[in-house]
């Protein structure tokens, strides 16, 4: 059953980019179908296969997206946030200025799909198996 607080145990123990898929994995067996991580303030929609939606706050005040959305900076600013050269905020922060809104995962597909403000989609990104059998429980 997904809560937040187990969303929240799971999300805590991705150090790493490289520990994404297993927290997916670890996601699938909570419920949950997908997610959507919006940039200008940070909130997050769950969507449970129960058709049950759980949200979350705001985690910082609004940031203003901008109305054009560049995608090869966006690109840029994902393989940084990748390869741990910004954290969390700062990649929000630099989605919002190059027109990005949000992020939807699914679960079932294994994809991260960031769109922009006007509905585009900017990028996919599919979520490779883990590497290893290691559990995140």
């Amino acid at each position: 059953m997904f809560s937040l607080e187990r969303f929240r145990e799971l999300n805590d123990k991705v150090k790493s980019h490289d520990d994404f898929p297993g927290f997916i994995q670890e996601l699938k067996k909570t419920g949950i179908d997908y997610y959507e991580i919006f940039f200008e303030d940070g909130h997050a929609d769950y969507y449970c296969t129960n058709a049950v939606k759980v949200s979350t706050s705001k985690k910082y005040d609004k940031l203003t997206i901008a109305e054009e959305s560049d995608d090869i900076q966006f690109l840029t600013y994902l393989h940084l946030f990748c390869e741990e050269k910004s954290d969390c905020f700062e990649f929000y922060n630099n989605c919002v200025t190059v027109g990005v809104e949000r992020r939807v995962t699914s679960i079932e597909k294994m994809t991260s799909i960031y769109y922009s403000k006007a509905g585009k989609v900017i990028f996919v990104e599919k979520i490779p198996l883990p590497q290893s059998k290691t559990s995140m429980a």
